[in-house]
This record gives structure tokens, sequence and C-alpha cells, in this order.
């Protein structure tokens, strides 16, 4: 792939203060060939609004299709996608617990459980996700669904970061879709709010630490997209756990910093469970992109505190949201180019 033409569209996910993900991306090789991916799908609409997309641009293809995790505002419109007859979908990367995850009766509490019953309760908990693999199954064959696994790349810019399989499991199993395990802590946290407070720039905010998104989120997979100077991360709902081990991964496998990265997907909507300054600093990123629905102040998607933070720590980091309208559109990206939406400073943040 050629590094200096491509497209980054974000799709605007949900209507009121319920979002998810939906991302483009259009890669070109030296023949100017193009290489459709689908991050995400968003619930149904936002499926069907990227098939519009691409029946306008005349594009009855898409190469690869990415499922990060198996939430439904990540997932319902790729169902769309998949069932819609005049759309070609080469490969379908997605995790699949019932399968892939070994998970072994001798793990659980509850000694009546069974493999059978295991694997039915799992597909039942997991129930959008089989769906869309049974789906794919039967429109792009078993052989073209693909177990991610760390370093895994395509078309040689894009690369699978996390999760580990240890990591996965870990999470998997702590979550609420699996029976109670023994000797696994609970990662429920008691909230003490802070006083309402109204920021001025330059100011030090006050950060809650300890908080974490839930099991199911740690489970996304990460990503790298890597043209030249512009090197994005891909972050679907992971929490600090998973991010942490991706970068660690991604240093270790590549040799690069996590400062490399000039452009960040800030993961579950902006939730500020998910980063904390430490990763903050650690990344570094200048441009921060993140999918939120119009009224996602409400539910914390996006926090003021967490986009208050990056300002404080990078004063001239730009912050783009979706907020109902495309967010990048992009053919050829360039680092002083930027689409609207900009986030400022906020003159007040949430408790």
């Amino acid at each position: 792939m050629i590094i200096d033409k491509y497209e980054l569209r974000f799709f605007p996910v949900g209507k009121t203060s319920k979002g998810g993900d939906a991302i483009l991306l259009r890669l070109y090789d030296a023949q100017n060939n193009c290489c459709v991916i689908v991050i995400d799908g968003g619930y149904t609409d936002d499926g069907q609004a990227i098939l519009d997309y691409l029946s306008e641009l005349g594009i009855d293809r898409i190469d690869l299709v990415i499922n990060t995790h198996p939430d439904e505002d990540h997932i319902l419109g790729l169902l769309t996608i998949f069932n819609d007859e005049n759309i070609e979908i080469g490969e379908l990367l997605m995790n699949r617990p019932w399968l892939d995850a070994n998970l072994k009766v001798s793990f659980f509490k509850d000694g009546r459980i069974t493999e059978n019953s295991l694997n039915k309760r799992l597909t039942e908990k997991f129930k959008k996700a089989y769906e869309l693999e049974q789906i794919a199954i039967e429109k792009i064959g078993e052989e073209n669904i693909i177990h991610p696994e760390r370093g895994m790349t395509f078309k040689n810019v894009l690369t699978i970061l996390g999760p580990s399989t240890q990591l996965y499991r870990k999470h998997l199993l702590a979550s609420d879709k699996t029976p109670e395990v023994e000797g696994l802590s609970s990662r429920k946290f008691s909230l003490k709010k802070l006083n309402f407070v109204r920021y001025i720039k330059g100011t030090f905010i006050k950060w809650i630490y300890g908080e974490q998104t839930s099991d199911i989120n740690e489970t996304s997979i990460v990503l790298s997209l890597d043209l030249g100077d512009h090197k994005f991360l891909f972050t679907g709902d992971v929490g600090q756990d998973g991010l942490n081990e991706a970068l660690d991964f991604c240093e270790t496998l590549h040799g690069c910093k996590a400062t490399d990265f000039t452009h960040i997907q800030i993961p579950h909507h902006g939730s500020r469970k998910n980063l904390n300054p430490t990763l903050i600093k650690r990344i570094g990123a200048k441009y921060y992109y993140l999918s939120c629905p119009p009224d996602g102040f409400s539910e914390g998607h996006p926090s003021k505190r967490l986009l208050n933070k990056i300002h404080e720590i990078y004063p001239d980091a730009k912050i783009y949201p979706t907020q109902g309208s495309w967010l990048a559109n992009y053919k050829n990206l360039k680092i002083d180019c930027h689409p609207a939406n900009y986030y400022g400073i906020f003159d007040e943040i949430d408790e």
C-alpha cells in the first residue's frame, strides 16, 4: 500500500446519549487499486450508512471487516453489512469465545457445567457475535473468518497489537458473560465523586484513579495503522490494561515508542475509565478522534474531565468528535489539515 493516499472516515453513531463505533478505511496500492476495511459497524442504521456510502462511490466489495468486540454498538451494523446481497466481503476478523478462547469447564465453580452447556451459554451470551459468525460462514466461508493474533499484519500497514491470549482469556473469564470463576477478584469500583470545578486553562485537573472499564471492553482488538509520518492507533473500547499491553507489544515488536503515534482513537467514546494521565503522557499523540453521540455528555461519553486533562497535558492537542457529522474524510491527509468539530477547552468539567 502507498502511504500518501487514503481515506479514513468515522461514521456518526447514536442519536441520543448512546454511541458506538463505525470506521471506514480506504487504502490504495501503486496501481491505484482500492482496499476497503471496516472497523466495527455501529448499530443497524450505521451499517446501512456504510453500505450507502460505498454504493455512492461505486464500491461493491469490502476486503476486511473487523469486529473489535461483541458489544451491540459495534456489531449490529456488521450484521446489516453481511446480510446485504449486493456487497462482497473478503475476510472477517473477530474473536469467538465459544470457539477460540480455550475455556474449560474446570475453570468454573459450578461443577454441573459441561462442555456442551458451557458452549451453549457462550453462544447465548454472545448472541449477536454468534449470529455474525453464522452469517459470515454462509457468506464467505469458515476459512475466511480470522482469529486475531498479535503481530498479524494486513497490507503491510495495519497490525494487531492486542489483546494477548492471556489477557483476552483473563477478562473474558472475569466478565458477566461466563460462569463464576474461583479466585478472580471483582473489578467493581466504588466511585467517590469530585467536587464540581471550573476549568481555567493552565490549571491542574483533579483525576479519579482506580476507575476501570468493563472486562468485555478490555477484550477489544487494538490496531496500529502505519502510514509513514501518520501513525494511527485504533482502540475500540479497550481499557487501561489492554491499552498498556498493546503499547508494550508494539514497542517490543517494532522497536518503536508509544509516542510515535500521531493520531489516536480515544477508546470507549471518550470515557475516562479507559484512559488516565499516565497513558495520555505515554502515547503523546497530538490528534485525538472519538465517536460520541449527540447527547453523550450526559453519560460521560465523552468525559469533559478527560478531554480537559488531555489539554492540560498537551495544550496544543486537537480533539475531534463525530457529534452527529462526518469526522474525517481524507484521501491525502496532512498533519496541518484538520476536520471540523474541534473540541477546545471546556469551561466546566463533570464531577
